[in-house]
């Protein structure tokens, strides 16, 4: 009799009964935008959510920045932040992450997006898994 094969994601604990599960990152995307918009950095797959491993970013000049996440058009449905923003200054940026635990969460069936209140440059990388 033949067993149903089973995928084993190890998992990290703070209680002994939630499980989030451990990811390094297997997939990166670009950040690039300049204009005051919100701006899709990683698509939603129906059914998978995105474990964000790290990410950074830097302005050109004065901009204040958020991650959030949604559904449509530049997660125009269903907005909600995923970080404060981020007031960066010409030439300054933030790092978080190093690729191999999960530091930010996005629910399944939702895209992240990048939120930027100045019309400069504001450039850097995500690093994710998506299952």
């Amino acid at each position: 009799m033949a067993s149903a094969q089973q995928t084993f994601k190890p998992c990290h604990t703070s209680n002994g009964t939630n499980c989030i599960p451990e990811a390094g990152a297997s997939n990166s995307a670009k950040i690039s935008v300049a204009a005051a918009t919100t701006t899709e950095v990683i698509p939603l797959v129906t059914g998978k959510q995105i474990y964000i491993t790290s990410f950074d970013m830097m302005a050109s000049n004065t901009n204040n920045v958020k991650l959030v996440y949604g559904t449509g058009v530049a997660c125009g449905t269903g907005t909600t932040d995923l970080t404060g923003a981020y007031p960066l200054i010409a030439q300054a940026g933030i790092s978080k992450g190093n690729g191999t635990g999960v530091i930010l969460f996005v629910p399944s069936g939702n895209a992240l997006c990048l939120t930027a209140s100045g019309s400069s440059l504001v450039a850097g990388s995500v690093s994710y898994a998506q299952y």
